[in-house]
């Protein structure tokens, strides 16, 4: 239950930006700016007699698309600036803190035939959860 506790708290903080989220994919004629993302990775620490520690490293990999790089860019800085801080979430009793960043960018063109070419920043976040 604590490490859904922990999804439910992490999904909260990202969907609370500026910009329109969506978890896995985007959709043609989806507006930009918006960010893109799911979780790619979770290690769990465990108790030596068994179970869950309740600490969680959690990678999150978010695409950050906009019609120019600049914007993308300002995009995923925004993205960084909400893990800013700890974040503790007492209805789900999880903190969250923000333990690493690491950013890339790319140009896509959409296959809807009917955009131009994108800028997109893919942002991996290294993001520590930790049962409260």
């Amino acid at each position: 239950m604590a490490l859904s506790n922990c999804m439910k708290a992490l999904y909260t903080l990202i969907a609370s930006g500026t910009y329109p989220v969506s978890v896995g994919l985007r959709r043609a004629g989806d507006s930009t700016p918006m960010i893109v993302y799911e979780v790619s990775q979770v290690d769990i620490d465990c108790l030596m007699i068994g179970g869950d520690a309740g600490h969680y490293t959690i990678s999150v990999t978010a695409d950050c698309v906009a019609d120019t790089s600049l914007l993308a860019w300002t995009v995923a800085s925004d993205l960084v600036d909400v893990f800013s801080g700890v974040y503790v979430d007492n209805a789900e009793d999880i903190k969250l803190v923000l333990s690493g960043v690491n950013a890339t960018a790319r140009t896509e063109t959409p296959d809807d035939g009917q955009s131009d070419a994108e800028r997109v920043v893919s942002v991996t976040l290294t993001i520590l959860g930790k049962e409260i």
